[in-house]
């Protein structure tokens, strides 16, 4: 049988690197037994498996990206299988960090696992200490317009703020032998993309395997600042577009080359209380299948 590894996220954790190293060097993978799944792939810009996780979910997947249309939201899954069932890997990969965000129902994770009920299934969780978590994501969403404060993300977004519970809610329904949680900071210590994939996999080789630039850099604190100035303002939303989108393409050219130090949002109080609050389930160890 088969074996799917799904690797839901967290963002932020270098999905966007992983997805793009595996997705565009399909010899080394093929190397190792691996095929990264190549349907839908490329529709949103990147190469996550978004469109999957919008045709899991049907006409509520609608609300991910508008643009996306019913017919392809309802074909993207019979291609998935008509892919995977012709590929001659043992192992084949779904990334997208919407599994982490967006699927959060246990009715919807279940339709997930009888969707994939002829594969085995490995669960792949991603986790980062959540202070920095939420300092990174918070960046993000400003570059996406977001113009709340850093307490009004964590508002938003408390429901998903806790590891062992998003675990547990993937475990509860597939189980937790296929559910498997790696430490960002542990990945980092090295090539990223080749201790993802000996994690994920458990596959052995010599490295370095996969390149690793980075995507989605972090933003500059003045960057940011700048961004909020705009985020907030009464701007017309497409001049407020056309500036955000400036302001990211300078200092995606020269915020690495100055003296720009990353945006950092939280205060040591909130830091405390995230880190606090927010509990890990076991996390996996190489050493554990030696």
């Amino acid at each position: 049988m088969k074996k799917i590894v799904l690797h839901i996220g967290l963002p932020k954790t270098a999905t966007t690197t992983i997805q793009n190293a595996l997705c565009d060097h399909p010899d080394k993978l093929a190397d190792l037994g691996i095929a990264y799944l190549q349907a839908g792939s490329r529709d949103f810009g990147d190469r996550g498996h978004h469109l999957q996780v919008q045709g899991l979910l049907g006409e509520r997947g609608k609300r991910i990206r508008v643009k996306t249309s019913m017919e392809e939201i309802e074909a993207i899954w019979p291609q998935s299988f008509e892919e995977m069932n012709a590929s001659s890997a043992d192992q084949i990969m779904i990334s997208s960090e919407l599994f982490s965000f967006a699927v959060i129902t246990p009715a919807d994770i279940q339709k997930l696992k009888e969707l994939l009920g002829d594969y085995e299934v490995r669960v792949v969780l991603v986790l980062r200490d959540i202070a920095d978590f939420v300092d990174s994501v918070y960046a993000q969403r400003i570059k996406g317009g977001f113009g709340g404060t850093p307490g009004e993300f964590i508002a938003d977004n408390w429901a998903n703020l806790h590891w062992l519970q998003m675990y547990n809610r993937w475990a509860n329904v597939f189980g937790e032998d296929n559910v498997r949680a790696l430490d960002f900071g542990e990945l980092k210590k090295g090539n990223l993309v080749d201790n993802f994939v000996r994690d994920a996999f458990d596959v052995s080789f010599d490295g370095p395997l996969f390149d690793t630039d980075k995507a989605n850099e972090a933003l500059p604190y003045y960057a940011a600042q700048m961004l909020k100035e705009i985020n907030a303002s009464d701007i017309p939303r497409p001049i407020a577009t056309r500036f955000r989108i400036q302001i990211r393409d300078f200092f995606i050219e020269h915020g690495s080359s100055g003296d720009f130090r990353k945006a950092k949002f939280l205060d040591e109080d909130t830091k405390t209380m995230l880190r606090h609050y927010c509990k890990w389930p076991r996390v996996f160890n190489r050493s554990d299948n030696d």
